[in-house]
Order: C-alpha cells, then sequence, then structure tokens
C-alpha cells in the first residue's frame, strides 16, 4: 500500500515537504444520505431495480504525512448491500484546521475512479457503470507512537460512465440518458479507520544544533584571537 501511495500521490506534494510518518490499516464506511442508495435510477430501468438499504464499504486506507500538518493518503474500497456492490479507488490531500500534536481536526479533498452494480431481486435484471469521484471530507484523528483512530464524515459526487442495463429477456443495453453532477450515485458517508504504523514524528537534531554552536563559537574566537 505504501508503494502505491508514493507512485499515486508523491508528484502532488509541495516543493520541501517530505514524508516524515506513515500508516496502513482497515476501513469501513456506510452510506447516510440517501437513506436507500442511490438517489434514482435511469428511466430506462422501468422501475426494475430497488435501491439498497443497510449498504456496508470495507477496505484498507493508507496515508503520507507531510511538513506542515499536511498529508496524502488513498483509500482501496470494496461497497457491498441488497442487490448492490461496488469497488472504487481514490486519493486524498488532507491538511490540518486545528490540533496538537495526538489530536487533530483536519479536511481534504481527492478523486478517483471504480464500478458499481445493481441487480433486480429477481436476478435477471442489472445495472453496471464504470464510475467517477470527486470527494470532500472533514475528520478527526487520534494518534500515538504506532497507531492512529480516525472517523470522517464524507461526500462523493459520483458520475457515471458507460452505463449498461441487461434486461429480463437477457439483452443488454447502453443507456444514453446521464445524471446530473449532483444527482444519481453523489451521497454523504461517514467512515473509520484504525491505522498501524510509524507515527512518531521526528525529533530535532540536537548534535547538529549543538555543532553548529560549536561551529559559530569558534569562529567568533578566532576573530578575536586575531585581534
Amino acid at each position: 500500500m505504501i508503494p502505491l501511495l508514493a507512485a499515486l500521490l508523491l508528484p502532488t506534494a509541495e516543493a520541501g515537504n517530505k514524508p516524515y510518518m506513515w500508516g496502513v490499516g482497515p476501513t469501513i464506511n456506510t452510506i447516510a444520505v440517501p437513506g436507500r442508495f442511490p438517489l434514482g435510477f435511469p428511466s430506462e430501468t422501468d422501475g426494475t431495480l430497488t435501491k439498497t438499504k443497510n449498504d456496508l464499504g470495507v477496505g484498507a486506507h493508507g496515508v503520507l504525512y507531510l511538513e506542515g500538518g499536511k498529508r496524502i493518503g488513498a483509500h482501496l474500497t470494496a461497497g457491498f448491500g441488497e442487490n448492490f456492490n461496488s469497488l472504487a479507488l481514490t486519493a486524498e490531500y488532507e491538511a490540518k484546521i486545528v490540533g496538537s500534536d495526538g489530536f487533530v481536526l483536519y479536511s481534504g479533498i481527492g478523486g478517483g475512479f471504480g464500478n458499481l452494480s445493481f441487480d433486480a431481486e429477481s436476478g435477471t435484471e442489472t445495472l453496471r457503470s464504470p464510475t467517477y469521484i470527486v470527494r470532500g471530507n472533514v475528520g478527526a484523528y487520534y494518534r500515538d507512537g504506532t497507531r492512529c483512530y480516525e472517523i470522517s464524515p464524507f461526500a462523493q459526487i459520483v458520475i457515471p460512465g458507460r452505463q449498461e442495463f441487461t434486461n429480463a429477456a437477457g439483452n443488454t443495453e447502453e443507456i444514453s440518458s446521464g445524471f446530473t453532477i449532483l444527482g444519481g450515485y453523489s451521497h454523504i458517508g461517514i467512515e473509520a479507520t484504525v491505522y498501524f504504523g510509524d507515527f512518531k514524528p521526528p525529533k530535532k537534531n540536537k548534535s547538529s544544533n549543538s555543532s553548529k554552536k560549536s561551529s559559530g563559537s569558534s569562529k567568533g574566537g578566532n576573530r578575536n584571537n586575531t585581534r
């Protein structure tokens, strides 16, 4: 997961920022709004599909911390529900709003891609589509030396790609009608993650500071000796 983070996200880091803490761990989420997902189906499905309830998303979440209270991260999440499943990969850039060394409130933005599918209760009709995701989130986390505990409400604008609907006769057709950006599959949810890794901020190099002081004093001594 950490090599994936580095490959996807390190080019986006600000100049001068260097990763100094990292973590990876399991994550779990659920959709809160709408109560039954999605907001609506394309008209071509003829009302044969059922909205899902009590959905659950599980996966892995990794983060790299940068200087200045910033971090970058990536999610790989599989979603499940009644007659519904999805898979998504997203990347995020987050910044501290306020907090101490251990407890932090933050906000972030990100994006990614995935796919989703819905099945009719009869098991014959199916709607499948790739998706493009724009994500925003706020959250809070507490970290100690080796672990970090996080909870985060999030909102995702989910834009469908090529939607394909298979009807009861087994015929598959591309659905031409689209959704508005804020309609269709977009949603608000809440997520919890436990990370394991290195959450110890680097200590200042005392030997380097002392060597600089000694260097400065020796220069001052040399100047005094030349007088």
